[in-house]
């Protein structure tokens, strides 16, 4: 984006109510330069892309695209010794997830997260402790605090797309209590508040040559994706010889683990990612600065119950590449 698309992007932020400490922490990420030759006016942003099957596709036909996941990033984390910068429950991976959505083409853009799921779906129950009532789990344990981190800060991302004028599409299985927690509900709120829709569609992708049924549900502010539902399966598709699960008894109970087949569930298959891209086809404030509405705007609340948003700030503050606009300074917090 450029600097008249970057004072559309933040005067968005502001029409749509997003917390000041989001609008803080997306001001330092902007103030960091970038180094080297880095991709821009990027119009996909695959996150939790896996093997990246999305991206690819959408790089074959002519569009500027970009992949990001845990994986990609492990090897370079062992050997330098440092965290996985492509971790987004790290301050380096939230930095560069950020920094891909700013460097997005300005009201093109699609940004598609397939949140991993085991720590939302009924087979955890027995150890993150999540259900309807309780869809935030034990937070005792550290796979659930994790998790919720991972959505919390995913749902920043969502809400920086939609403000660079981008769709937004989400992806779990249709068990995943993912939609029931407080942050997303929080993020339908703030966008019906806007009159921006959020659609939600169920299909199975076993119609798109997956190898197992897996009834899937994809939320979206584009009603495009209706068009992923390919209605029931054939009886041939039903027959599927693939085992996902082994199931034995042990001590008089039930019980079972994964198989390989578990782990390929969670890889798009190519029919799926082509029929997502081919899917992919002012509410400003301007009689103020942005500076004036930063000042105007209330630190109502921190976001830091679970997504730890003081250490990233503290992190982006403290960088040696940080370049802060001389009139910014004085309006910027000494602490939080």
């Amino acid at each position: 984006m450029g600097p008249t698309e970057l004072d559309v992007f933040f005067r968005r932020m502001f029409s749509l109510r997003v917390p000041k400490v989001i609008i803080l922490l997306t001001l330092l990420v902007s103030w960091m330069p970038d180094q080297g030759d880095v991709k821009t006016e990027i119009q996909v942003i695959e996150y939790f892309a896996g093997v990246g099957r999305i991206a690819r596709m959408a790089h074959a036909v002519g569009l500027q695209s970009t992949a990001v996941d845990l994986e990609y990033g492990k090897e370079k984390a062992r050997v330098s010794g440092r965290r996985n910068s492509m971790d987004l429950n790290s301050n380096a991976g939230l930095v560069l997830a950020i920094k891909l959505i700013l460097r997005a083409k300005f009201n093109d853009l699609v940004a598609v997260f397939a949140m991993c799921c085991s720590s939302f779906v009924p087979v955890n129950r027995g150890t993150g402790s999540r259900d309807l009532l309780v869809p935030e789990g034990d937070e005792n344990v550290v796979s659930v605090r994790r998790s919720n981190k991972l959505l919390s800060r995913t749902v920043i991302l969502m809400v920086l797309a939609i403000c660079a004028g981008g769709t937004i599409i989400m992806e779990n299985p249709q068990n995943s209590l993912v939609a029931t927690q407080g942050r997303f509900a929080w993020l339908v709120e703030l966008l019906s508040g806007q009159n921006i829709s959020m659609y939600k569609i169920q299909f199975w992708m076993r119609k798109h040559l997956a190898l197992t049924w897996k009834r899937t549900w994809v939320w979206s502010s584009s009603r495009r994706i209706r068009a992923l539902d390919l209605g029931p399966m054939t009886a041939s598709e039903r027959s599927c010889s693939v085992q996902t699960t082994k199931r034995y008894k042990k001590e008089g109970k039930q019980k079972w683990h994964g198989t390989k087949a578990l782990k390929q569930t969670q890889e798009y298959t190519y029919r799926y990612a082509r029929n997502i891209v081919q899917l992919f086809p002012d509410m400003v404030d301007m009689d103020k600065s942005l500076l004036d509405l930063f000042m105007e705007a209330n630190y109502d609340e921190f976001w830091d119950e679970s997504s730890d948003l003081r250490d990233a700030l503290l992190y982006c503050r403290g960088s040696s590449r940080i370049c802060i606009p001389h009139e910014w300074r004085a309006a910027l917090p000494t602490h939080l």
